[in-house]
């Protein structure tokens, strides 16, 4: 096992949320909870974490110095405003890295990030490198949704004046590496 000298944090959100929803549905119920609509939450959120971790152990892997530390995933503002928090507390943690792995309503990062106060890279990345075309479902694009969470997340971030870093890239590429490598150099 390789030593570590600091953490990183990486804070990996979800929250299951198709704004669409009544245009390919129009005869549902706007009062039942649109999490239930599609999935079992919790079987999402099982699934968001087990993605999450994939990627955090494979960084891991890869870079040397720190240990990146997969934190549980992000459903909410209280969560969010935690997890903002607790990194800004911790003495080991030099910087974080967010993830957004499908549609995220960005006003819930709001009060986290104006908390924040370690460095921020905006990792803009896919759990999978391609798309299964072939098997391709709304059930498959509603819980990877990345481009579009991390276009809203970037948005707010931008509109609340957040400095930070954006790596766009599938995970294990090694130019994305490279890029994340930089970023750590300059957190420390």
């Amino acid at each position: 096992h390789k030593l570590k000298m600091h953490h990183l944090k990486i804070i990996f959100l979800n929250y299951f949320l198709n704004l669409d929803i009544s245009y390919y549905h129009k005869d549902i119920n706007h009062n039942i909870p649109l999490e239930t609509l599609f999935y079992n939450l919790e079987e999402v959120l099982l699934q968001v974490a087990k993605d999450s971790k994939v990627i955090a152990d494979y960084l891991n892997d890869k870079i040397d110095g720190v240990e990146i530390e997969y934190c549980s995933t992000v459903r909410d503002e209280a969560s969010c405003v935690e997890a903002c928090a607790k990194a800004t507390n911790d003495k080991d943690c030099i910087a974080v890295i967010t993830w957004m792995h499908t549609f995220s309503p960005a006003k819930m990062w709001i009060k986290g990030l104006q908390l924040l106060k370690k460095p921020l890279l905006h990792f803009h990345t896919q759990a999978n490198e391609k798309l299964p075309y072939d098997e391709i479902d709304m059930d498959f694009m509603n819980l990877n949704q990345t481009a579009h969470g991390g276009r809203e997340y970037g948005f707010i971030a931008t509109r609340l004046g957040v400095k930070r870093e954006v790596v766009v890239g599938y995970y294990e590429h090694e130019d994305v590496i490279e890029k994340i490598k930089k970023f750590i150099d300059v957190a420390r």
